[in-house]
């Protein structure tokens, strides 16, 4: 079986991050939220396959959430004019 290799694109980003968290007791006068801004780094890579693109992507996320992320999915090509 002859199977081609897939084409690897690689990306590089980042951006500003907004993070909003609020809790309500239930309780009236009892709520507390909080907003931060934050900035967000990620690297990833696509592998072209045809009618299907896998990907993973790692992000870190300082300040505004205070995150590591490791994404990973499919994007799908359904054709031209849809």
């Amino acid at each position: 079986f002859k199977v081609p290799a897939p084409k690897v694109t690689p990306y590089a980003g980042a951006g500003l991050n907004l993070a909003h968290a609020s809790v309500d007791a239930g309780t009236p006068g009892i709520s507390v939220s909080r907003t931060e801004l934050g900035l967000n780094f990620l690297g990833g890579a696509k592998f072209d396959l045809g009618s299907v693109t896998p990907f993973g992507e790692l992000r870190f996320e300082l300040d505004g959430g205070e995150q590591f992320l490791i994404s990973a999915g499919v994007l799908f090509s359904v054709g031209p004019g849809l």
